[in-house]
C-alpha cells in the first residue's frame, strides 16, 4: 500500500491513501476533503475499472 492507492474500507467506503504513519493509514474518502486515520488491517487495496495497471 502506497500513497495514491485506491482502497476499500471494511465498511464499504472507498478512498485514496494520502499518507502512511505507522500504525495508521490516512485515507481521503470519496466526497471528502480531509484524511481520516484507519488501521491497515481494515483496508484493502482495490483496482478500479478503467485502470490498466501501468
Amino acid at each position: 500500500m502506497t500513497k495514491g492507492d485506491r482502497v476499500l474500507h471494511k465498511s464499504g467506503s472507498k478512498g485514496t491513501v494520502d499518507r502512511i504513519t505507522n500504525p495508521w493509514v490516512f485515507v481521503v474518502l470519496d466526497g471528502m476533503n480531509i484524511a481520516i486515520p484507519y488501521s491497515i488491517s481494515s483496508l484493502e487495496v482495490i483496482k478500479e475499472e478503467g485502470e490498466h495497471g501501468q
